[in-house]
């Protein structure tokens, strides 16, 4: 079992296996029934925020390393564990934004990862470890240390909010003197 020091990404890769059908989706009303004894309902105030009792529980689900290390794309936007989450989430937020990506290197197999939006995070070494990451898509907070993803070896497409500064004008001059197709 991994752990993510963000429950935001912990949601993402959630999501992802449910999607990739590496663990069943959750059952939000069977959870209301047999955990909460009441029943789930559409109509109550508990579904236009983020059901603290839900989300307790999607976080304590194990996250297998094997089936982490099977995962080949985590997204970002308009995801079903958000909805699961906060019923009626509009996407308007922020509070599902990623803060870190620490935990990130149990996905070892990843050669895609967007968020568009939902980036908060600065630290991109977590991602150092991804060694088959070939297309990364990263906006929302402009990010000030482009560094770490030109250990990236098999990065190919790179779409990125950053600060505008030497530092960064070199790492993406050697992304793409690399190959890297940068938007």
């Amino acid at each position: 079992m991994s752990k993510f020091s963000d429950p935001n990404l912990q949601l993402l890769v959630l999501d992802q296996m449910w999607t990739d059908k590496l663990l069943p989706k959750f059952d939000k009303e069977k959870f209301y029934k047999q955990k909460l004894k009441r029943e789930y309902s559409r109509a109550e105030d508990y579904n236009y925020e983020i059901d603290k009792k839900v989300l307790a529980a999607l976080l304590a689900i194990e996250l297998p390393a094997t089936k982490l290390a099977k995962l080949n794309r985590i997204w970002y936007g308009g995801n079903e564990v958000h909805q699961v989450v906060w019923t009626n989430f509009d996407g308007q937020s922020e509070k599902f934004y990623v803060r870190s990506l620490d935990g990130i290197e149990a996905c070892k197999n990843l050669e895609s990862i967007t968020f568009d939006p939902g980036v908060a995070f600065s630290d991109l070494s977590p991602l150092t470890s991804l060694a088959k990451l070939a297309d990364l898509t990263l906006v929302g907070k402009p990010l000030a240390n482009l560094q770490p993803l030109t250990e990236l070896p098999k990065l190919k497409k790179l779409r990125i909010a950053r600060k505008k500064g030497s530092k960064n004008d070199k790492m993406i001059a050697a992304l793409m003197e690399k190959g890297v197709k940068v938007d």
